[in-house]
């Protein structure tokens, strides 16, 4: 049994108390917040689990094995750093660090205290995404040439973090899972900005070293959500809307601009499983050997190199950015 222990309660932490209390395997202990009316909603719900306001007493505790973080994105990398100091394996949202040298950083401490480091990029586990891959490795697409999303979020800003490490990064993290390809160059345009200077909306465009490209075009709006892949390949395009209910792929065969909608067919997902469960069962796998992090620090590393670069873009009134060629961290 591993025995975990959650920091952050708000919106993301109680889901994954529930599902880790789902786990095969699993057990929360602990729950932390510095607000007490989270603790006592936590304790309202589950009146199991102990709260505390201090994440010192995770890491003081010897029957915690592991540490879920669902804390604001600027104070990800600090936590995860005392989680594995402390021993203990660790689920941390994304963004894991706000930089490229952070990640690289917990990468190495990881590996040093032989801990298993796993980043919480949802949508990798969803059925859709995984369909998506099952398509680009085996039903003819043809060679894949561009990836195009749109992803809004309504109703919700993050406090510490541009709009292109909110949203972006999931976008960044699928092209991973499906493709790994290796960036060369990086133009990120704002189209909106915050009174403090920052985008609201912005499209990150990415050149990779194989000559496909991204175009990804992210937002918060006050009244509008949208996630829509387009997959474009030389002999089909995938469709992909992640708030169908269906959850189903719309394939169109034909090459770029020849498409014909009407002979479209679609792929509905066979399994409905939540995928923040799939995130832990997966993380609870890694713990046991039985497998290698899909979403882990090195994963992470090549985003963040990616978000850095296009970072320096919005600064250059969006020039591009080139991304030197580099070592990749081991997870």
């Amino acid at each position: 049994m591993i025995v975990f222990g959650v920091i952050g309660c708000g919106c993301w932490g109680p889901k994954l108390i529930r599902n880790l209390l789902a786990g095969d395997g699993a057990a929360v202990k602990t729950a932390c917040d510095r607000r007490p009316d989270r603790r006592a909603e936590i304790n309202a719900v589950w009146p199991s689990l102990r709260t505390t306001a201090e994440a010192a007493d995770l890491w003081r505790d010897p029957e915690i094995d592991a540490i879920a973080i669902a804390t604001p994105a600027s104070t990800h990398a600090a936590l995860a750093r005392e989680a594995l100091l402390a021993g203990k394996h660790i689920l941390v949202e994304k963004p894991l660090a706000m930089t490229a040298r952070e990640t690289a950083a917990l990468l190495s401490l990881a590996a040093e205290r032989r801990r298993v480091m796993l980043v919480d990029h949802t949508f990798i586990f969803s059925e859709p995404v995984r369909r998506l891959r099952e398509l680009v490795r085996h039903d003819g697409l043809g060679e894949i040439a561009a990836y195009e999303a749109e992803r809004y979020s309504r109703g919700f800003q993050a406090p510490d973090v541009n709009v292109l490490w909110d949203l972006a990064v999931h976008d960044l993290s699928i092209l991973q899972f499906l493709f790994g390809w290796e960036p060369r160059r990086v133009a990120a345009v704002a189209h909106r900005m915050l009174p403090q200077g920052e985008p609201s909306e912005a499209t990150l465009s990415v050149e990779f070293a194989a000559g496909q490209r991204a175009e990804i075009r992210v937002g918060w709006r006050p009244e509008e959500k949208k996630r829509c892949t387009r997959l474009i390949g030389a002999q089909a395009t995938v469709l992909y809307d992640d708030l169908d209910p269906a959850g189903s792929l719309a394939i169109i065969p034909g090459p770029p601009g020849t498409e014909t909608a009407a002979a479209q067919r679609r792929i509905s997902p066979v399994d409905r499983a939540e995928p923040l469960r799939r995130v832990v069962d997966h993380l609870l796998e890694c713990i046991d050997g039985r497998a290698t992090p899909l979403a882990g620090g090195s994963e992470a590393w090549r985003i963040s190199r990616i978000l850095e670069a296009a970072e320096r873009s919005l600064r250059l009134a969006g020039q591009p950015v080139a991304i030197e060629a580099a070592t990749i961290p081991e997870n």
